[in-house]
This record gives C-alpha cells, sequence and structure tokens, in this order.
C-alpha cells in the first residue's frame, strides 16, 4: 500500500537495505495482499516480483515503464517485519510471533 511504503528505513550501515514494521489485517475467503516496492514515492520506479508467490523471501526485479509487474503475494495477514535491498532486489517478510 502507498501509507506502507513511506515508512521504510534506511539502514545507517548500508545504504541500500531498507526495514519496516507492517502488519496487514487477515484474510477471508481466497484473498490476497498484493505487494510491491516502490522508489521516490511513485509507482514510475518499483521492484516487482520475480516469482510472485516466492514468501517469505525472494528477489525483484526494477522496472521504469508499462512492463508487466506482477505483485508479491502474501496469503497471511499479521505482523511482519520486512527487509528489502535496493541494490539486488532481494526481499524477506518475517512473519513476527
Amino acid at each position: 500500500s502507498s501509507a506502507a511504503s513511506d515508512v521504510y528505513k534506511r539502514q545507517v550501515d548500508n545504504s541500500h537495505l531498507w526495514k519496516m514494521d507492517l502488519t496487514l489485517p487477515a484474510l477471508t475467503g481466497n484473498n490476497t495482499h498484493p505487494v510491491k516496492f516502490r522508489a521516490n514515492k511513485s509507482w514510475d520506479s518499483r521492484w516487482a516480483a520475480t516469482d510472485p508467490e516466492s514468501v517469505p523471501y525472494g528477489k525483484t526485479i526494477f522496472l521504469m515503464g508499462d512492463e508487466y509487474d506482477p505483485n508479491i503475494i502474501l496469503r497471511e495477514g499479521g505482523d511482519y517485519q520486512v527487509i528489502f535491498n535496493d541494490l539486488t532486489g532481494h526481499y524477506i517478510f518475517r512473519k513476527k510471533e
């Protein structure tokens, strides 16, 4: 969501590593939480999933046009710590207990 993308914190010891805590509501039926990463609060520059079902960790590709840009598919709500590397495109969605 756009609100969640505004609260990433760049890590002091690695300017390409971003972390945030994310709370997603519980899901019903076959609903999912679609997720991707954007740059500079704009969807013009974004990282899309190379494998949408790759959770809790996976890799994205950086896009700047009208290309097909699949979301990462989260199938559960809950509290997550999200870590994203904007240089390599790797991410982790670690579900908190």
